[in-house]
């Protein structure tokens, strides 16, 4: 809602933050609410990950942090994949890393119905490596595709909007996605972190209908 007004507001401006041309440009937008959704979904997901693991397997926070290592490792695989192949894929790239965050969220959901809190560790390092490659892959590809079709003279101004996003990204995921969780806690961890996934799942789904607005091509991800 913040975001409409934002660009309500811009259009109407005499003199607005970003150029109008940025906010007409459709694979430009689309990427930014691509961007917000993907990255809120994903620094909530890792926190209630982290949650779960405490509060529903049982483990202690030194546990906990060595069972997020396949997923730290999964993220620097996924930048790997995106920095080898985005120019060469564009936004099918990013078509990979959300159909790879459905894979890995559906699996970790399946796991949870189906051991609850007896998960054990081969579990946990399928899901959350699944789930680090995937978050590498859309986090070094979404905002790089959304450059895609821009004139040289807007890139400075796009990447600044960018880099706002992901940051108030960052705060609401943090927010909205651990309080589904914690709200939902007193029915039980597995009841908690089911909701939580299959909200992650519904999220992943729309941002998987959008990647057609974003442009076919994609700029180089910066070293």
């Amino acid at each position: 809602m913040l975001l409409v007004l934002f660009g309500w507001r811009q259009a109407r401006a005499d003199e607005p933050l970003l150029p109008r041309s940025l906010l007409a440009n459709r694979g430009f937008t689309s990427g930014l609410i691509v961007g917000l959704c993907v990255f809120a979904s994903f620094s909530g997901l890792m926190y209630v990950i982290s949650l779960f693991f405490q509060l529903g397997l049982g483990y202690t926070p030194t546990e906990t942090s060595l069972n997020l290592i396949p997923l730290t490792i999964g993220i620097m695989i996924g930048s790997g994949i995106a920095n080898a192949l985005i120019l060469k894929l564009g936004r099918r790239l990013v078509l990979v890393g959300m159909l790879t965050t459905i894979l890995g969220t559906g699996i970790l959901l399946l796991f949870v119905l189906a051991s609850g809190i007896q998960m054990i560790w081969w579990q946990n390092l399928i899901a959350t490596s699944l789930i680090g490659v995937a978050a590498g892959i859309c986090f070094n590809s979404v905002f790089n595709t959304a450059l895609g079709n821009l004139k040289p003279e807007e890139a400075g101004s796009a990447s600044g909007s960018l880099s706002a996003i992901q940051q108030i990204a960052n705060g609401i995921g943090s927010a909205l996605v651990t309080t589904i969780f914690i709200g939902t806690l007193a029915s039980g961890s597995v009841t908690a972190m089911t909701t939580t996934l299959i909200v992650i799942l519904a999220v992943a789904a729309l941002c998987l209908l959008a990647v057609p607005l974003l442009p076919r091509a994609a700029v180089a991800i910066e070293e």
